[in-house]
């Protein structure tokens, strides 16, 4: 069997089909997260963020595509085809993360190895370290949230990458800024933080990316 390079590729979005290469391909219903793999060579795919292939199959999507409705996730480049597994892991990963940590739902292409500092966490060997940093950061809110079903972590991480503007985090989450004032207030209560110092930001900012990421990790069944 020859090896031949390749990258791993999700689909997400609504149910539909879509003809490619002469073979019908569905795109699975997925609210969240739907997959279909395929190997795809690297000169098919492009040197540049999007290639023929991804371009190809955008188009075919349509308006799902660039309304946002769908969108695919595509993993890192391997030089073997025995490597596009790893690619596809990248792909799910790259597919569950929140609109926030990926980019504007208009995005139409996902590209792990565009994802920065998400892109880093999701390569630590052993997350213990990371995950004990997050809970010393956000365990009250972890604690909160879980006693009483409430989303004050998902509020902090939306405000914070949305670069702490209220009002573009409370149209993200669909909320009255004055909600989102709320919680914010109650968010540095719990925590007994003052949210516009800098380190504090800095470190409260790392922490929500990391419980993304293991939140991202654990639903691909990858932690």
């Amino acid at each position: 069997m020859r090896k031949r390079p390749g990258t791993g590729r999700l689909a997400q979005g609504p149910e539909r089909g879509a003809q490619l290469g002469g073979k019908q391909r569905r795109l699975l219903p997925g609210g969240e997260v739907t997959a279909r793999v395929e190997l795809v060579e690297v000169d098919e795919v492009g040197v540049g963020p999007l290639g023929p292939a991804a371009r190809g199959l955008v188009d075919l999507l349509g308006e799902d595509a660039h309304g946002g409705m769908c969108r695919l996730a595509v993993g890192s480049r391997y030089p073997s085809a025995w490597q596009v597994a790893a690619s596809y892991r990248e792909a799910q990963f790259v597919a569950s993360l929140p609109p926030s940590a990926v980019g504007h739902f208009a995005v139409p292409v996902l590209l792990f190895d565009s994802l920065g500092v998400y892109r880093m966490l999701s390569l630590v060997t052993d997350p213990a370290g990371i995950e004990a940093f997050m809970r010393e950061q956000l365990g009250p809110l972890l604690d909160y949230d879980k006693r009483h079903r409430s989303d004050l972590l998902v509020t902090l991480a939306q405000y914070f990458d949305s670069g702490c503007n209220v009002d573009q985090a409370a149209a993200a989450l669909s909320v009255h800024r004055n909600t989102l004032k709320y919680r914010l207030k109650r968010v540095r209560e719990l925590l007994g933080q003052d949210l516009n110092d800098g380190p504090t930001r800095t470190n409260l900012h790392l922490a929500t990316m990391v419980w993304l990421t293991l939140e991202s990790l654990r639903r691909t069944g990858q932690a």
